[in-house]
């Protein structure tokens, strides 16, 4: 009866062996399947920076536009109210 038990328990421990040993080439397949996958992505992130840096700045471009445009126009408005001053005090010379 010892001799079977035994023989059941190296049984049940070869089997154990070659499953971890199964596991562990599959965790190596994994690791490298990872670091294809890493250098994959790498340069996708990359261009997505790439991206959002370009996009930073025209949003800067077009910040620097708009306080443009709003400075011509506050300068139009003021040589428009001088100008009415103008014609207004040439008006009443007359």
């Amino acid at each position: 009866m010892s001799a079977e038990r035994d023989h059941l328990a190296f049984d049940h421990l070869h089997r154990i062996r070659a499953r971890v040993g199964q596991i562990a080439e599959d965790v190596g397949d994994l690791k490298h399947r990872m670091t294809s996958l890493e250098g994959a992505v790498r340069p996708i992130k990359r261009q997505v920076a790439y991206r959002d840096e370009t996009k930073a700045r025209r949003q800067v471009s077009l910040d620097r536009l708009s306080e443009r445009i709003a400075r011509i126009e506050r300068t139009s408005r003021r040589s428009r109210s001088t100008r009415a001053l103008s014609i207004g005090r040439v008006r009443s010379t007359i």
